[in-house]
């Protein structure tokens, strides 16, 4: 991802052609690792929905290290250019494709899926404990699907406090939109496989996380079999990426609800 191909075209868009000059200069000096969301708004489309986009009014980034930023543009409707207002959304830093989110299947000898793992771990968003995925952001470097993956072994191992993992196959399970209201995030889903052997290896509550800015979180086994019905897992867990990964995993045969 080239950062001057990046910008010239976002230069080149009409909208930012019509937002202040402090508002230029901010995307023209954001850091590297913020690429991809200049990458996602170089790629956006002037019009969509019934309206066009006018200008770039306002984008709200910290101080300090940057996780996101709210972006608010300035619209009008396309059959009466009298109607104006804001919109806003939240994008990460990375962009659309923001990082990768999954779950540990555990397999016994005959190749049945026996448990899954997700995390349970405070979320500072909520402001309590809740259930999570493994996952985490990308990096500049992980592109295309390979590096994703990548990533998601790295963040698997470090916040299921296992050295290795013997993954005996890995179900790409595509990329979902968190919150289609509020983001353009689509991060990636995985399922990863493991034999019991490996399973065994892991030590259910909180582990050590080597990531400095990881909140306190620990991995969970759940046998398969209390996934399903009313008082069942999954009605108990909120979970947005447990839960599609868990519904494309029965579309895909892997799990079979009892």
């Amino acid at each position: 991802m080239d950062r001057k191909d990046v910008m010239g075209r976002i230069e080149n868009q009409p909208w930012f052609q019509a937002s202040d000059v402090t508002i230029q200069h901010r995307l023209r000096s954001m850091s590297d690792d913020c690429t991809g969301f200049l990458a996602h708004l170089a790629q956006r489309p002037m019009e969509g929905g019934g309206v066009r986009l006018v200008a770039l009014k306002d984008l709200l980034i910290p101080d300090g290290r940057i996780f996101g930023m709210l972006v608010n543009f300035t619209v009008a409707k396309i059959d009466d250019p009298s109607i104006a207002y804001a919109y806003q959304y939240f994008i990460w830093k990375q962009g659309e494709a923001s990082g990768v989110k999954g779950v540990l299947l555990l397999a016994n000898a005959n190749g049945d899926i026996t448990h899954i793992m997700c995390q349970r771990g405070f979320s500072f968003a909520v402001g309590a404990d809740e259930y999570d995925a493994f996952g985490g952001f990308a990096e500049p470097d992980d592109a295309g699907v390979r590096g994703i993956l990548t990533r998601f072994e790295k963040e698997l191992k470090e916040e299921a406090g296992i050295d290795s993992l013997d993954v005996t196959s890995i179900f790409n399970l595509g990329r979902i939109l968190v919150d289609r209201g509020m983001t353009p995030n689509r991060p990636y889903v995985f399922a990863a496989v493991v034999n019991a052997a490996a399973g065994s290896k892991v030590r259910e509550g909180e582990c050590v996380n080597p990531d400095p800015y990881e909140m306190r979180m620990g991995p969970l086994l759940v046998p398969v079999r209390d996934l399903w019905g009313p008082e069942g897992f999954l009605m108990k867990n909120d979970d947005s990426f447990l839960h599609v990964c868990v519904s494309r995993l029965v579309a895909l045969g892997v799990l079979r609800p009892s």
